[in-house]
């Protein structure tokens, strides 16, 4: 279970990322890799390293789709 402490920097956090991450998502419909590695960098987030487990999170609650051929990431959610 995901609890945090009152050590936990709460903006560092896999849910943080995946936030931001569903919130662009969600405004420009598909996105590719870099492009969100590129986003994460840039909101001040300490390092890229949580971007694979933001994403495996916001795909297993069916939020987002890979396409491989595109190479790209879409927004499948609600609207």
């Amino acid at each position: 279970m995901l609890s945090p402490t009152k050590h936990t920097d709460l903006d560092s956090t896999v849910l943080a990322v995946a936030a931001t991450l569903l919130a662009r998502l969600r405004s420009k419909k598909v996105e590719s890799l870099s492009a969100l590695r590129e986003l994460v960098r840039c909101e001040s987030f300490e390092n890229d390293i949580l971007i694979v487990p933001a994403l495996n999170l916001l795909y297993a609650f069916g939020l987002i789709e890979y396409r491989p051929k595109a190479d790209i990431f879409e927004y499948r959610g609600p609207r």
